[in-house]
């Protein structure tokens, strides 16, 4: 049987389910929590800490392959798209409502 897991908050899977992943495919983390649960599960023969081998850039992957017990950084292609690939911000979608006259 398999399994395949995608979410954006680590620290909301137990910590079995992570552990029990044989391919773990992470991009960058920013909150404490998601951190500390993938540093939970760090297998033994990573050398050096999962945190430090996290990405930092939009994009960027590490991959923990636990079949090789390999670590591999990677790059996610960019959106090919009709729009460019931008990430439009609730400011864009919805301008502010012009200030009321007195």
């Amino acid at each position: 049987m398999s399994l395949a897991l995608a979410t954006q908050r680590p620290s909301a899977v137990p910590a079995v389910g992570i552990s029990q992943s044989d391919l773990l495919v992470s991009h960058r983390l920013t909150a404490q929590a998601d951190l500390d649960a993938l540093e939970t599960v760090q297998p033994t023969y990573m050398t050096e800490s999962l945190r430090e081998r996290l990405p930092t850039e939009p994009g960027e992957v590490v991959i923990v392959d636990d079949a090789t017990e390999t670590i591999h950084a990677a790059r996610i292609r960019e959106r090919d798209t009709p729009h460019g690939g931008a990430s439009p911000s609730a400011s864009d979608l919805h301008p502010p409502a012009p200030a009321a006259e007195d």
